[in-house]
């Protein structure tokens, strides 16, 4: 997937170390010790991630226009890395990482180059979590 043409520290692994944080607080409401950090491989990872994808951008922040199914596909999908924090079988967080341009940002702003520290690479990233759950806000041991 595309983040491997990222700088080191933009590694898979590396993301994983720096959205931790991220994600333990987008899943405040579950129990730490329950949460597991990994990137996302499976098929049913994915579809929750394109779940979460149409809550956090069809829904909360209406970039993209409501559907029948609730699933958001990422344009770019096919060079994400996903880094998802699990909570048993749900997904209650996710980091998309690509470093492959044009980024989504190429789009919105002119000259996107001026803004980036020069002679480095940069990668894309998007954070999504889970809305609150009405549940207890345990889940078992993953």
């Amino acid at each position: 997937m595309g983040v491997a043409s990222c700088q080191p520290c933009f590694v898979a692994n590396g993301l994983l170390c720096l959205y931790r944080q991220i994600l333990i607080r987008s899943a405040q409401n579950y129990e730490r010790t329950s949460l597991q950090f990994k990137v996302a491989t499976e098929e049913w990872e994915l579809e929750q991630v394109h779940e979460l994808n149409y809550r956090t951008f069809v829904e909360e922040i209406p970039q993209h226009q409501a559907s029948s199914t609730p699933r958001l596909v990422d344009k770019f999908h096919a060079e994400n890395t996903y880094l998802v924090c699990l909570c048993g079988d749900q997904v209650v967080g996710m980091v998309a990482a690509r470093g492959r341009r044009p980024f989504s940002l190429d789009q919105k702003l002119p000259n996107l180059d001026s803004y980036l520290p020069p002679g480095r690479r940069a990668c894309e990233s998007a954070c999504s979590r889970s809305k609150r759950s009405s549940a207890t806000g345990r889940c078992s041991a993953a």
